[in-house]
């Protein structure tokens, strides 16, 4: 189960963040246009004009962070191996 959680968690933050971006959008879009637009209206002209930026983005910070963590724990190891042989 705890594997599950650790999955899930990423993309919990994921929808947050869409769920935010389209907030932003329906407010600035209501402002604009001097009337209250809704939810459905704005998440699906933001899904229309902005989604695919907004999808490369997230990809990117995904892709950052994991080539991150690899370096991290390639030097990790290597510390280990030092560590391992005998002096």
């Amino acid at each position: 189960m705890k594997y599950e959680y650790e999955i899930s968690a990423p993309m919990i933050e994921l929808q947050a963040s869409q769920n935010e971006e389209i907030s932003k959008y329906q407010r600035l879009e209501s402002q604009r246009l001097g009337t209250e637009i809704g939810w459905r209206r704005a998440a699906d002209e933001w899904f229309e004009k902005h989604f695919t930026d907004w999808a490369r983005a997230q990809r990117q910070v995904i892709d950052e962070t994991l080539s991150m963590t690899d370096e991290s724990l390639e030097m990790t190891s290597q510390l280990d191996a030092q560590e391992m042989q005998p002096v």
